[in-house]
Protein backbone atom coordinates (compact mmCIF):
# COMPACT_ATOMS: atom_id res chain seq x y z
CA UNK A 1 0.00 0.00 0.00
CA UNK A 2 1.37 3.31 -1.01
CA UNK A 3 2.74 5.70 2.29
CA UNK A 4 -0.58 8.04 3.07
CA UNK A 5 0.25 12.08 3.23
CA UNK A 6 -0.80 13.62 6.71
CA UNK A 7 -3.97 13.82 7.38
CA UNK A 8 -5.63 16.83 7.37
CA UNK A 9 -8.79 17.28 10.29
CA UNK A 10 -11.74 18.50 8.82
CA UNK A 11 -15.61 18.32 10.10
CA UNK A 12 -17.72 15.93 10.59
CA UNK A 13 -19.71 14.99 7.11
CA UNK A 14 -22.64 15.77 9.28
CA UNK A 15 -22.20 19.50 9.61
CA UNK A 16 -20.93 19.58 5.78
CA UNK A 17 -23.69 20.48 3.26
CA UNK A 18 -24.05 18.76 -0.20
CA UNK A 19 -22.68 21.44 -3.07
CA UNK A 20 -25.35 23.16 -4.37
CA UNK A 21 -26.39 22.10 -8.01
CA UNK A 22 -25.42 24.78 -11.13
CA UNK A 23 -27.32 25.46 -13.99
CA UNK A 24 -26.04 24.79 -17.57
CA UNK A 25 -23.26 22.50 -18.33
CA UNK A 26 -20.93 23.99 -15.64
CA UNK A 27 -18.77 21.54 -15.04
CA UNK A 28 -19.31 20.00 -18.34
CA UNK A 29 -17.78 21.88 -21.85
CA UNK A 30 -19.13 21.10 -24.73
CA UNK A 31 -17.78 21.54 -28.42
CA UNK A 32 -19.77 20.09 -31.16
CA UNK A 33 -17.72 19.50 -34.56
CA UNK A 34 -20.79 18.66 -37.15
CA UNK A 35 -21.91 15.30 -36.05
CA UNK A 36 -19.78 14.54 -32.84
CA UNK A 37 -20.08 16.08 -29.42
CA UNK A 38 -16.98 16.29 -26.87
CA UNK A 39 -18.42 17.10 -23.38
CA UNK A 40 -15.44 17.27 -21.09
CA UNK A 41 -15.77 17.05 -17.38
CA UNK A 42 -14.21 19.34 -14.95
CA UNK A 43 -15.07 19.48 -11.48
CA UNK A 44 -11.89 20.37 -9.41
CA UNK A 45 -10.24 18.89 -7.93
CA UNK A 46 -10.48 15.55 -8.57
CA UNK A 47 -14.01 15.29 -10.50
CA UNK A 48 -16.01 14.35 -7.60
CA UNK A 49 -19.64 12.81 -8.83
CA UNK A 50 -21.73 14.74 -6.82
CA UNK A 51 -25.29 17.23 -7.31
CA UNK A 52 -23.35 19.21 -9.31
CA UNK A 53 -22.28 17.11 -11.82
CA UNK A 54 -25.10 15.15 -11.97
CA UNK A 55 -27.61 17.94 -11.90
CA UNK A 56 -25.10 18.98 -15.23
CA UNK A 57 -25.02 15.72 -16.91
CA UNK A 58 -28.94 15.34 -16.40
CA UNK A 59 -29.20 19.02 -18.27
CA UNK A 60 -26.83 18.16 -21.08
CA UNK A 61 -28.43 15.01 -21.45
CA UNK A 62 -31.71 16.04 -21.23
CA UNK A 63 -31.13 19.13 -24.13
CA UNK A 64 -29.57 16.01 -26.43
CA UNK A 65 -33.11 14.23 -25.93
CA UNK A 66 -34.80 17.07 -26.45
CA UNK A 67 -33.67 17.95 -29.68
CA UNK A 68 -32.47 14.45 -30.63
CA UNK A 69 -35.37 15.21 -34.07
CA UNK A 70 -33.56 17.95 -35.12
CA UNK A 71 -30.06 17.95 -34.21
CA UNK A 72 -27.57 16.65 -35.71
CA UNK A 73 -25.53 15.15 -33.32
CA UNK A 74 -25.24 11.37 -33.26
CA UNK A 75 -22.19 10.35 -31.23
CA UNK A 76 -21.14 11.62 -27.85
CA UNK A 77 -17.41 11.37 -25.99
CA UNK A 78 -16.43 11.67 -22.57
CA UNK A 79 -13.12 13.47 -22.00
CA UNK A 80 -11.94 14.28 -18.67
CA UNK A 81 -10.30 17.98 -18.03
CA UNK A 82 -8.11 16.56 -14.91
CA UNK A 83 -5.47 14.12 -16.13
CA UNK A 84 -5.46 12.21 -13.17
CA UNK A 85 -9.20 11.64 -12.60
CA UNK A 86 -11.89 10.62 -14.97
CA UNK A 87 -14.83 10.58 -12.60
CA UNK A 88 -13.25 9.85 -9.13
CA UNK A 89 -16.09 8.65 -6.60
CA UNK A 90 -19.92 9.59 -5.34
CA UNK A 91 -19.47 13.11 -2.70
CA UNK A 92 -19.36 11.54 0.48
CA UNK A 93 -21.18 15.59 1.16
CA UNK A 94 -24.24 14.17 -0.91
CA UNK A 95 -23.84 11.01 0.82
CA UNK A 96 -23.83 12.40 4.44
CA UNK A 97 -26.89 15.72 3.60
CA UNK A 98 -30.06 14.96 4.74
CA UNK A 99 -31.80 14.68 2.30
CA UNK A 100 -35.15 13.01 0.97
CA UNK A 101 -33.52 12.13 -2.78
CA UNK A 102 -31.22 9.03 -3.18
CA UNK A 103 -27.55 10.34 -3.37
CA UNK A 104 -26.57 10.59 -7.20
CA UNK A 105 -24.74 7.08 -8.96
CA UNK A 106 -26.09 4.64 -6.37
CA UNK A 107 -27.52 2.60 -8.75
CA UNK A 108 -24.25 1.01 -10.88
CA UNK A 109 -24.20 -3.01 -9.51
CA UNK A 110 -26.50 -4.45 -11.84
CA UNK A 111 -25.06 -2.71 -14.60
CA UNK A 112 -21.46 -4.00 -13.47
CA UNK A 113 -23.17 -8.04 -13.25
CA UNK A 114 -24.56 -7.60 -16.52
CA UNK A 115 -20.72 -6.67 -17.81
CA UNK A 116 -18.30 -8.73 -16.11
CA UNK A 117 -21.18 -11.44 -14.77
CA UNK A 118 -21.94 -12.43 -11.85
CA UNK A 119 -18.55 -14.24 -10.07
CA UNK A 120 -16.85 -11.15 -11.32
CA UNK A 121 -18.85 -8.74 -9.92
CA UNK A 122 -18.77 -10.31 -6.15
CA UNK A 123 -14.99 -10.12 -6.59
CA UNK A 124 -14.02 -6.79 -7.50
CA UNK A 125 -17.17 -5.07 -5.42
CA UNK A 126 -16.74 -7.46 -2.15
CA UNK A 127 -12.90 -6.55 -2.13
CA UNK A 128 -13.41 -3.01 -3.59
CA UNK A 129 -9.75 -3.86 -5.16
CA UNK A 130 -8.66 -1.37 -7.88
CA UNK A 131 -8.65 -3.26 -11.86
CA UNK A 132 -6.10 -1.71 -14.59
CA UNK A 133 -7.22 -0.75 -18.28
CA UNK A 134 -5.46 -4.08 -19.37
CA UNK A 135 -7.35 -6.32 -16.93
CA UNK A 136 -10.55 -4.88 -17.20
CA UNK A 137 -10.22 -5.07 -21.29
CA UNK A 138 -9.64 -8.65 -20.84
CA UNK A 139 -12.78 -9.45 -18.91
CA UNK A 140 -15.19 -7.12 -20.79
CA UNK A 141 -15.49 -4.11 -18.22
CA UNK A 142 -13.91 -1.83 -21.29
CA UNK A 143 -13.76 -2.03 -24.47
CA UNK A 144 -9.85 -1.94 -24.73
CA UNK A 145 -7.11 -0.84 -23.84
CA UNK A 146 -4.82 1.34 -25.40
CA UNK A 147 -0.91 1.86 -24.73
CA UNK A 148 -0.61 5.38 -24.39
CA UNK A 149 -3.44 8.89 -24.39
CA UNK A 150 -2.29 9.76 -27.67
CA UNK A 151 -3.18 6.09 -29.17
CA UNK A 152 -6.73 6.44 -26.90
CA UNK A 153 -7.95 9.56 -28.77
CA UNK A 154 -6.65 8.45 -31.89
CA UNK A 155 -8.55 5.08 -32.14
CA UNK A 156 -11.70 6.84 -30.19
CA UNK A 157 -11.96 9.97 -32.29
CA UNK A 158 -11.72 7.26 -35.49
CA UNK A 159 -14.22 5.03 -34.12
CA UNK A 160 -16.91 8.33 -33.37
CA UNK A 161 -16.31 9.57 -36.81
CA UNK A 162 -17.20 6.00 -38.71
CA UNK A 163 -20.54 5.91 -36.50
CA UNK A 164 -21.06 9.33 -37.47
CA UNK A 165 -21.10 8.31 -40.73
CA UNK A 166 -24.49 6.33 -40.92
CA UNK A 167 -27.97 7.47 -40.45
CA UNK A 168 -29.14 8.73 -37.53
CA UNK A 169 -32.52 6.51 -37.21
CA UNK A 170 -30.27 3.51 -37.73
CA UNK A 171 -28.22 3.94 -34.82
CA UNK A 172 -31.05 5.12 -32.64
CA UNK A 173 -33.08 1.57 -33.90
CA UNK A 174 -29.62 -0.39 -32.98
CA UNK A 175 -29.59 1.12 -29.48
CA UNK A 176 -33.06 0.41 -28.28
CA UNK A 177 -32.70 -3.49 -29.58
CA UNK A 178 -29.33 -3.99 -27.85
CA UNK A 179 -30.48 -1.68 -24.02
CA UNK A 180 -33.13 -4.30 -23.84
CA UNK A 181 -30.75 -5.90 -22.29
CA UNK A 182 -30.01 -3.68 -19.64
CA UNK A 183 -31.00 -4.26 -15.93
CA UNK A 184 -34.69 -3.94 -14.86
CA UNK A 185 -35.68 -0.68 -13.45
CA UNK A 186 -36.84 -2.80 -10.48
CA UNK A 187 -33.42 -4.28 -10.18
CA UNK A 188 -31.78 -0.95 -10.41
CA UNK A 189 -33.90 0.86 -7.58
CA UNK A 190 -33.20 -2.30 -5.37
CA UNK A 191 -29.61 -1.71 -5.57
CA UNK A 192 -30.63 2.43 -4.54
CA UNK A 193 -32.90 1.47 -1.82
CA UNK A 194 -30.45 -1.24 -0.13
CA UNK A 195 -27.77 1.85 -0.75
CA UNK A 196 -30.08 3.97 1.15
CA UNK A 197 -30.74 1.52 3.95
CA UNK A 198 -26.85 0.79 4.58
CA UNK A 199 -26.11 4.64 4.40
CA UNK A 200 -27.45 5.20 7.26
CA UNK A 201 -25.60 2.74 9.49
CA UNK A 202 -23.18 3.73 12.00
CA UNK A 203 -20.11 2.11 10.87
CA UNK A 204 -21.11 4.23 7.63
CA UNK A 205 -21.21 7.31 8.98
CA UNK A 206 -18.00 6.89 11.02
CA UNK A 207 -15.99 5.35 7.84
CA UNK A 208 -17.26 8.43 5.73
CA UNK A 209 -15.69 10.82 8.68
CA UNK A 210 -12.27 9.31 8.34
CA UNK A 211 -12.43 8.86 5.13
CA UNK A 212 -12.59 12.56 5.02
CA UNK A 213 -10.07 13.19 7.29
CA UNK A 214 -7.49 10.34 4.97
CA UNK A 215 -8.76 12.45 2.13
CA UNK A 216 -7.67 16.02 3.41
CA UNK A 217 -11.28 16.68 2.04
CA UNK A 218 -11.65 14.56 -0.71
CA UNK A 219 -8.71 16.77 -2.26
CA UNK A 220 -6.20 15.29 -5.33
CA UNK A 221 -3.66 13.69 -2.32
CA UNK A 222 -1.91 10.22 -1.79
CA UNK A 223 -4.71 8.81 -0.05
CA UNK A 224 -7.26 9.77 -2.88
CA UNK A 225 -5.27 9.21 -5.86
CA UNK A 226 -4.51 5.23 -4.19
CA UNK A 227 -8.45 4.61 -3.61
CA UNK A 228 -9.61 1.58 -3.70
CA UNK A 229 -6.15 0.30 -2.95
CA UNK A 230 -5.84 2.58 0.49
CA UNK A 231 -9.71 1.78 1.12
CA UNK A 232 -9.06 -0.43 3.93
CA UNK A 233 -7.66 2.58 6.20
CA UNK A 234 -10.87 4.24 6.59
CA UNK A 235 -12.02 0.98 8.63
CA UNK A 236 -9.46 0.47 10.77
Amino acid sequence: MASLSTPTAVPSPKLHKARSASTGYGTLTTVTNGSIVRATINNPPVNLWDYKLAADFSTFLGTLAQNANTSDVKVVILSSANPDFFIDHIDIHALSAASPESPPGTRSVQFLVSLIGRARALEYILSARSVDAIEAAAIGWVNRAFSSEIELESEVTALAERIATFPKQGLAAIKSRVNIQKPSEDAIMGDNSLFTQLEKSGIVQQSQDRYLVLSANESANTFEKDIPQDLPAVLT
